[in-house]
């Protein structure tokens, strides 16, 4: 065991992208003339010892946060300058704090995507020849590596000649946001997902040095991203592809709905956010992705670009709003705060605070259907209930729905999505215990 030297950068394997956003922040607030007070990354900084030298010499502090905004935000108390200025890079990320945080004001800037970095307009694709789908980042369950197999095996079913590409290093970390789960190694994982592909399998090319992926002989890229890792804020890979003029395929979720571009292909979260299903269940739902992407393919996406407003916000003000905030939420926010999100998650009223999280990055404004599965769908489907869950998916228009399994039905979360249902689709493998509770719900 060897002691790693006092100066060097805090380890995680987001290092790579955190840097690249660090220094294109760096550069917007150059830019910009907003340079005067002390600036405080929470999730990335170049070592210790400088955030201790010129720590509180001033009253106001810029603090900007990458993806780990859930966390962060109760973490106010811990700037000891008066006033605080808040920065996310995602506006789903800024909503979030200015929803549940600050109850609905607009406090929390959001600097624009695209002034950290440029697009270029994509060619058309012609469907007719060759398509090459790349992926680059963490080979995660956090980034729904699965799933994205899946997708691309159902595209080839679907005769449509494409290759998924894969660069990136293993990852471990779980979706920690669907509760604490038993561990599997990642590759292994991936390894039982694809010997079960009917068609051509991905190509696996591990760690490459900087922007290398982008420098190889593809026919025509695609740069592919189904992540709906909790703190998807952003995207480094898609924007380095649309600085070349990648077409994009990715779930509208995070920091993915701030995406633009004349060629943009967006596959509903709805059906990534079930990462703990069986492999039957994942095929079914993968299918009829594949299927509602192709009805439209890529589409021309121009959102409305809002500047930051720069604001201040009095430590006291935070103060106030955090402990508000936390008195919904009750001492469940403790394994929060220590980390643990996966501990929070399957706390009843972290659950919810979770669920209330998640609809602001879905970016869901109506209601949706609910899909109640037996309690066995984590290890496996009937036959009747493999038909059910198919013929139901083909039934709805396919963009906005949610999963349930039937003996988690009274959990608080689950409740409040129930309580704001459209429709409720019940699987014939449901007990009757379970169905009673919903005919309550759904007379």
């Amino acid at each position: 065991m060897t002691k790693i030297p006092r100066h060097t950068p805090l380890w995680d394997q987001c290092n790579f992208s955190m840097k690249i956003l660090w220094q294109r922040c760096e550069a917007y607030f150059k830019r910009h003339g907003i340079t005067e007070n002390e600036r405080f990354y929470t999730d990335y900084h170049t070592g210790l010892q400088e955030l201790n030298n010129s720590w509180a010499q001033s009253e106001n502090l810029e603090v900007i946060t990458f993806g780990d905004t859930v966390k962060k935000m109760f973490l106010t108390g811990n700037y000891p300058q008066k006033n605080l200025r808040f920065w996310n890079i995602g506006s789903r990320f800024k909503e979030i704090q200015d929803q549940l945080l600050f109850q609905g004001e607009d406090v929390v800037n959001a600097i624009p995507r695209y002034e950290l970095f440029n697009y270029q307009d994509s060619k058309p694709i012609d469907w007719n020849k060759r398509i090459d789908f790349v992926f680059a980042g963490r080979l995660s369950r956090q980034k729904n590596i699965d799933f994205l197999i899946l997708f691309v095996d159902e595209l080839q079913r679907l005769e449509i000649d494409c290759r998924l590409h894969l660069f990136g290093d293993y990852d471990e970390r779980i979706q920690e946001h669907l509760g604490r789960q038993t561990k599997e190694s990642a590759k292994t994982s991936l390894t039982h997902v694809i010997k079960s592909l009917e068609c051509v399998k991905p190509i696996f090319y591990g760690h490459v040095e900087s922007e290398e992926w982008l420098k190889k002989d593809f026919s025509q890229p695609v740069v592919i991203s189904l992540s709906t890792f909790f703190g998807e804020d952003f995207g480094v890979s898609i924007a380095q592809a649309q600085e070349k003029g990648w077409p994009v395929i990715c779930s509208a979720f995070g920091g993915h709905l701030d995406i633009l571009g004349n060629q943009v292909g967006l596959v509903s979260p709805s059906f990534m956010m079930n990462g703990l299903l069986c492999l039957e269940a994942k095929k079914i739902l993968a299918e009829k992705a594949a299927q509602f992407f192709l009805k439209e393919r890529f589409r021309e996406i121009k959102p409305a670009l809002k500047q930051p407003s720069l604001k201040f916000v009095s430590q006291g003000s935070c103060d106030e709003k955090r402990r508000e905030l936390i008195k919904t939420i009750g001492p469940s926010v403790h394994w929060l705060c220590t980390d643990t999100l996966d501990n929070f998650s399957d706390l009843s009223d972290g659950g919810l605070f979770i669920r209330k999280c998640l609809e602001i990055l879905e970016g869901e404004k109506r209601e949706k259907d609910i899909i109640i599965l037996s309690a066995h769908a984590r290890e496996s489907l009937s036959e009747k209930e493999a038909f059910f869950l198919r013929e139901t998916l083909q039934s709805m228009d396919g963009s906005s729905f949610d999963i349930i399994l039937s003996h988690e039905l009274t959990f608080k979360d689950n409740l409040y999505l129930l309580k704001r249902a459209n429709h409720a689709f019940l699987s014939p493998d449901v007990d009757e215990k379970n169905k009673a509770i919903i005919r309550k719900i759904f007379p």
